[in-house]
């Protein structure tokens, strides 16, 4: 008996399968409901400098950010009643025709800390199709979207990569699901 339940192990362990993916509660360190004082805090220590241009009372912009030893183009936290509740890292393209090549790197540290993404999206629009040579100029012209989403729903945690701005910016976005639907519940009346 003994030695089938050691043999079932070995057979049904590799296709249950081990992986422990990194649960999704976190974005740089700063936990989801974590207070604005210490996600501040935080930024600060990673030598975040508040951006006046990128913040409101409800989201801090930040430059002067390293995210997965990446120079960001910024960094914003979102809060709803003090709590932390997403986090977007922007990444500046210099070159455009490298644009997947970054975008490829980040997708393949996100897979080995979070595991496969949840969601693909790769829309190509004629006369562009995925697998092109030149398929950055299908993104930088506005013909293809690119994106993957990663989502926990232990944690009500997701992730979602993609590139955006005609393939200057690649984005990375952390959020908590329950959070974000209690900060669409509050909406800025100063515009009406």
């Amino acid at each position: 008996m003994k030695n089938l339940i050691i043999l079932l192990t070995i057979v049904i362990a590799p296709i249950v399968g081990f992986t422990q993916d990194k649960p999704i509660e976190s974005f740089m360190g700063i936990k989801f409901g974590a207070t604005k004082q210490s996600a501040m805090a935080i930024a600060k220590s990673r030598k975040g400098i508040i951006n006046p241009r990128m913040t409101t009372p409800i989201n801090i912009g930040y430059t002067n950010i390293k995210f997965a030893d990446r120079e960001t183009f910024s960094v914003n936290l979102g809060f709803v009643n003090n709590k932390f509740y997403e986090g977007h890292a922007f990444f500046k393209i210099t070159n455009k025709a490298k644009v997947f090549e970054l975008y490829n790197e980040i997708f393949d540290e996100l897979k080995e800390v979070y595991g496969d993404s949840k969601q693909e999206e790769r829309d190509y629009k004629y006369p562009y199709s995925e697998g092109d040579k030149e398929a950055w100029v299908a993104v930088t012209s506005g013909y293809a979207t690119i994106s993957d989403t990663w989502i926990d729903e232990k944690t009500k945690g997701g992730i979602k990569l993609f590139i955006m701005d005609g393939g200057e910016l690649i984005a990375l976005w952390y959020q908590h699901s329950e959070l974000q639907k209690e900060a669409k519940k509050i909406k800025p009346k100063k515009d009406y």
